[in-house]
């Protein structure tokens, strides 16, 4: 297939993260590349843009709406788990790259009723060092998402001497929600199938063209090879979306959890309870 997909981030590190949800879902069904959203000037390097909602509206400027998919990137729901169990009234840091997204965060966690703590942004891209500084020095607790609460950047050497010896971070890898995965792979079936349609069209214009001379059964094998491999790898190309969709979602429910090994098998029963108490705040909110 000849499909390329730009996935786009704020950063590199979110652009990769873009790069890794959207691989998730559809697999090898196309070439995927990774550019920031300053970056993009024009859409003329790949078939569909993929990027988070808080990059749809700068990535307009240059990208056509009909060329865009948009990725809604959440944690899983072991990361609401961790932060719902931090104590009422304590202090809890949100660190990302960009205040839009730390203040969604906050947003997601109150909508699942985590409201018994109070939530303070950490952008290190938006705010002045020396604000970002101030608030890693007081935090005792700080939750964000993907690489940026690694040694990537807070665990660099940039930002972790500022950091308590006992500060208790909870970081959680993103995964695309059911909604906009399928809507990603709608879009991307689509393409694949518009694709592979223009290059049938063109054989079949070849065969058309055959002058007599040319008709020989070996001109015939070939082209009708090429049509069955074109849509074989559009066969492939969809039923392999399917089944990475499919583990997209089970990967949602099982998630990875920034906690003490030690804790973990002691930890197994109060984990179940409390999904199942989380997830049936997600369901409510969704039939609302």
């Amino acid at each position: 297939m000849s499909l390329k997909i730009v996935a786009v981030g704020s950063n590199a590190l979110i652009a990769e993260e873009v790069k890794n949800a959207v691989k998730l879902i559809i697999g090898e069904a196309a070439e995927i590349i990774t550019r920031t959203t300053a970056s993009v000037k024009n859409d003329k390097e790949g078939d569909l843009y993929v990027c988070a909602i808080t990059q749809q509206k700068p990535l307009e400027r240059y990208v056509k709406k009909e060329k865009i998919s948009i990725l809604d990137l959440r944690p899983t729901v072991q990361f609401f788990v961790q932060v719902s169990r931090i104590p009422a009234g304590e202090k809890v840091y949100i660190f990302n790259s960009n205040i839009h997204y730390a203040q969604l965060l906050k947003q997601l966690c109150e909508t699942l009723k985590i409201k018994d703590v109070d939530f303070i942004t950490i952008a290190y891209e938006d705010m002045p060092e020396e604000e970002v500084i101030e608030k890693l020095n007081k935090a005792k607790y700080i939750i964000g998402v993907g690489k940026l609460v690694e040694k990537e950047v807070l665990l660099s050497e940039q930002y972790i001497r500022y950091l308590h010896k006992d500060v208790k971070i909870i970081g959680d890898t993103r995964m695309a929600t059911m909604q906009s995965a399928c809507m990603l792979m709608q879009r991307v079936t689509e393409l694949v199938h518009q694709i592979t349609s223009k290059k049938i069209a063109v054989l079949a214009t070849q065969m058309k063209d055959f002058s007599p001379s040319e008709t020989l059964a070996t001109d015939y094998k070939s082209t009708a090879l090429e049509i069955e491999k074109l849509v074989s790898e559009s066969n492939e190309s969809i039923l392999s979306i399917k089944e990475n969709i499919m583990k997209s979602f089970a990967a949602q429910l099982s998630g990875n959890l920034v906690v003490d090994k030690e804790q973990q098998k002691s930890e197994e029963s109060q984990n179940q309870t409390e999904m199942i108490s989380v997830l049936e705040r997600i369901n409510g909110l969704k039939r609302e």
